[in-house]
């Protein structure tokens, strides 16, 4: 994976990715985060895309993208496999981004094809 400050940085400036974690998932530990509480996120994230990761590849035989969780008008949580690493990405509410799963999508991608 590319170095992680630069990716860090290029994710931190797309609109409304307003919080981020970026972990690994054989230990849980955190590379960078600038959650609250970036533990909570840890368990559930695993186990979301674990369990998407099992059923894409059962239905369609290809690999998860990335998943999101709506939280009413609180925002949304996108959830993305980057090799060995899972990342969290909080979407504030209050900020419209129709588009911030797909660029940070775009932005695995690139990282893990070029890193």
């Amino acid at each position: 994976m590319a170095k992680a400050s630069e990716f860090i940085r290029q994710l931190t400036s797309l609109p409304g990715a307003s919080g981020y974690l970026l972990f690994n998932n054989n230990d849980g530990r955190i590379l960078a985060h600038n959650l609250p509480d970036p533990h909570y996120y840890i368990p559930w994230a695993q186990l979301v895309l674990g369990n998407s990761g099992k059923l894409t590849e059962n239905l369609n035989n290809e690999r998860l993208r990335g998943a999101s969780l709506g939280q009413g008008g609180a925002g949304t949580v996108h959830l993305f496999p980057v090799r060995q690493y899972s990342l969290v990405v909080i979407q504030s509410g209050r900020i419209v981004n129709d588009h911030l799963f797909e660029q940070v999508s775009v932005l695995v991608q690139d990282t893990v094809e070029h890193g």
